[in-house]
């Protein structure tokens, strides 16, 4: 479920906050911070593992560097599934994996062999704890192999003055940011400043 926070207060109070809005602010190294989107994410048991991927090769920006917070909703252990990272693999910018599928993944194993990166799996993390990462950063999920539904949620942040570019990857980005076209400043209703 995508942008729920059009209709649950809760979550858009929260993913909206000035206290999420400043940190990404500060890891951002930008003077203000606008939302993208926000997504739940429950992965049942026996659910499979997410693979390999960059969340901003699916974005309608520029070069611009966007930041996720992952954020299980319930106490996570390793057997449902947390998030993995591919330490550094944010240096590399666009690798144009491809959309996700059993071929990205052999494409991103590849490449962490290759420039032998060091895969950081988190172990445990308590409910209301998050996970936060670059867009180009390569991430994934292990499969849950517990009997509870790993139930989890994300938000995504981009400085402001980011302006909208090739988007036939992810026509679906348009809907996150309204009826931009390339070369527009990403800056509609959609899309509010939560830190400045």
């Amino acid at each position: 479920q995508l942008n729920l926070r059009y209709c649950s207060d809760a979550v858009s109070q929260f993913v909206l906050s000035r206290r999420l809005g400043s940190i990404a602010s500060s890891l951002l190294r930008a003077d203000a911070v606008r939302i993208y989107h926000e997504q739940a994410l429950f992965k049942p048991p026996g659910g499979t593992d997410s693979h390999w991927h960059q969340d901003q090769y699916y974005f309608p920006f520029d070069d611009t560097f966007t930041l996720a917070v992952w954020m299980p909703l319930v106490d996570c252990t390793l057997e449902m599934g947390p998030m993995r990272f591919v330490a550094g693999s944010h240096k590399y910018r666009d690798l144009e994996g491809m959309l996700i599928s059993d071929e990205s993944a052999r494409f991103f194993d590849d490449f962490i062999e290759r420039e032998q990166l060091e895969v950081v799996q988190i172990e445990e993390l308590s409910a209301g704890d998050c996970t936060i990462h670059l867009g180009w950063t390569v991430h994934g999920a292990p499969a849950n192999t517990s009997d509870v539904v790993r139930e989890a949620m994300t938000a995504n942040y981009f400085p402001d003055g980011a302006r909208i570019t090739d988007i036939s990857r992810s026509p679906d980005g348009l809907r996150f940011v309204g009826g931009y076209v390339p070369g527009q400043r990403a800056n509609g209703p959609m899309n509010p400043i939560v830190y400045s």
